[in-house]
């Protein structure tokens, strides 16, 4: 908690500094979105983003409560087990760099890095994945299991009709009705969505929620919120006609005259077809 309050009093002294050098509105979103973002990611987070299952699908039985992991693709050659509670710092002289596909039980990921200590680059992977990839191929050295939780795959940004990416206000990711606008895609954390379900979930563990008294209204607010299950957190994103419709049949749409600048206002509105409810998914 300590280093939350730290992380927290750091930001403010940031933006009260930087608030003597750039404009009003630069300071309403990208500036301070840009700025404190590392610092912000440093706090934790009640979502770990996990890629896609790949090839095989279910993939091998795992009977514990965690994970496996192979020497060469498709679950071949020698196997271990790596079960929820123990972590690897480095997974032995036979195993490093000898890793090339895994395969976890149900709610569980593997987070896996590059170099021993829990260092360099690192990627999580869920379910069964036939094969790790080329650039992660030989090369890992330190992995923990992830069980429970809330384990979303497939991180990805969604990105308006105009090109801006569906954006919380940074300063405020992680407080109920924190403002949702778009802004120019930058591949930070608040530009970072995981489907669940029927939900939409943020990096910093929050759900897109429209303002529940609104939900039937045009223009009733988007926001960010604790996940509850509750109808103004169902979204669906249909690839064929790119839209996002929401549980109470609107479709999230930027406010057409903001559309092409940041810090947009997106709303839900009545289904029409037009640019400001287009939207299209990029892996992030």
């Amino acid at each position: 908690m300590n280093g939350i309050r730290y992380v927290l009093r750091t930001i403010a002294i940031a933006r009260l500094w930087f608030s003597r050098f750039i404009p009003a509105q630069a300071r309403t979103g990208g500036f301070v979105a840009v700025s404190c973002s590392g610092l912000i990611a440093l706090m934790p987070s009640g979502v770990t983003f996990a890629r896609e299952p790949e090839g095989v699908n279910p993939g091998p039985n795992v009977t514990i409560r965690g994970c496996y992991y192979y020497e060469h693709d498709n679950f071949g050659g020698k196997r271990r087990e790596m079960p929820v509670g123990l972590n690897r710092a480095y997974v032995g002289d036979s195993w490093n760099d000898e890793i090339s596909s895994i395969a976890c039980s149900y709610g569980c990921a593997l987070r896996v890095w590059e170099h021993r200590d829990f260092k360099g680059a690192a990627i999580t992977l869920s379910g069964a994945t036939s094969y790790v990839g080329d650039a992660w191929n030989d090369k890992i050295s330190s992995m923990k299991p992830i069980c429970g939780g809330n384990i979303v795959t497939n991180p990805r940004a969604f990105i308006s009709g105009a090109g801006k990416c569906l954006d919380v206000h940074a300063p405020d990711q992680r407080i109920n009705g924190a403002k949702v606008q778009v802004w120019d895609c930058n591949g930070t954390a608040q530009q970072t969505w995981g489907m669940q379900g029927k939900t939409i979930r943020s990096s910093a563990g929050k759900c897109l929620d429209v303002h529940a008294p609104d939900q039937q209204s045009n223009g009733g607010r988007i926001q960010v919120w604790d996940c509850n299950g509750s109808l103004q957190q169902q979204f669906e994103w249909d690839g064929r006609m790119r839209v996002i419709r929401t549980g109470a049949g609107k479709c999230v749409d930027v406010h057409a005259p903001d559309q092409q600048s940041n810090g947009g206002r997106v709303q839900v509105w009545d289904c029409s077809n037009t640019q400001q409810q287009t939207w299209d998914v990029r892996a992030q």
